[in-house]
């Protein structure tokens, strides 16, 4: 059985082929979709999102992103977290509030789900409060004007384990070039100014950092030096075919995994309480599904 949707090194569409076929066949992941748009967002934002997670051989897995602004009640969190456990979720959702304002920094609630090679799903929350809800950073120095940002929390759950995440968010000048210098990207710091935030990701082995930016000397070099052969041309036709921005890289501190999101550009399929809607965008014209 195979570990990854592994690249000829001469068919760069092989590398989306196979993930596309499995998820059109994977009726777990269609039906956990479908439930998430029967619930009802009333005048609140709502926003969705497509990502991947590759290496230098393989992409490890898609991953799909809603962010609910409202309060949800408790069938509707069975419905985005259906898991026999939810782990901290509880205490930190009664921390979180509710609002109508997006920005960069308050994402509302987010649950999202990841659907691998082998068609295991892992489902996960991301909730960002006030202060540092997990307590200090283990590996990171906050700069002083970075404490008290909206920091995050985050678990994931596949089958019976969990996994707990601690999300720092930092615009510091000097905190974003040293990540960028740590992960082999020295190279890239005149793309400075083009990031917005750094978002540092710290869970029990393994660190990770992405960086908040469309900045496409950045998002080249990582998919370039870090992924697949033909990653970068299959990605561009990719984002040619579905009119969505490649946005976000991030990095593994060991190098073995990395990330990147397609985001609709600003305003498209806005209204009804959409900022944007890029899971339906990527199931209409990527899957060809209804």
């Amino acid at each position: 059985m195979s570990s990854g949707i592994v690249a000829p090194p001469n068919d760069s569409r092989a590398l989306l082929d196979d993930a596309k076929k499995r998820l059109i066949d994977h009726q777990g992941w269609r039906e956990y979709v479908d439930k998430i748009y029967s619930i009802d967002q009333g005048d609140f934002p709502f926003l969705t999102y497509v990502g991947i997670n590759f290496t230098e051989s393989k992409i490890k897995n898609f991953k799909f992103y809603f962010s609910f602004f409202r309060r949800m009640s408790g069938p509707e969190l069975d419905v985005v977290l259906p898991v026999a456990h939810r782990g901290r979720f509880d205490g930190f959702y009664a921390k979180w509030r509710p609002t109508k304002n997006y920005d960069t920094i308050h994402r509302g609630a987010t649950f999202a789900i990841k659907v691998d090679d082998r068609g295991r799903l892992t489902h996960y929350y991301h909730l960002r409060l006030p202060g540092r809800p997990a307590g200090e950073p283990a590996r990171l120095v906050l700069a002083p004007s970075d404490r008290d940002q909206l920091h995050g929390v985050c678990e994931e759950f596949e089958g019976s384990a969990s996994r707990f995440k601690r999300y720092f968010y930092c615009r510091d000048g000097a905190t974003i070039r040293a990540s960028l210098e740590r992960a082999g990207f020295s190279d890239q710091l005149d793309e400075l100014p083009a990031i917005e935030w750094l978002e540092y990701i710290e869970s029990e082995g393994r660190d990770k950092v992405a960086w908040i930016t469309a900045s496409r000397p950045l998002l080249t070099a990582l998919v370039e030096r870090r992924g697949p052969p033909n990653l970068r041309p299959t990605l561009e036709m990719f984002c040619r075919r579905l009119g969505v921005l490649p946005f976000g890289p991030g990095s593994a501190r060991d190098g073995t995994d990395h990330s990147i999101y397609f985001v609709l550009p600003s305003g498209a399929q806005a209204g009804n309480g959409f900022v944007f809607d890029g899971v339906r965008h990527f199931m209409r014209h990527y899957l060809r599904m209804r």
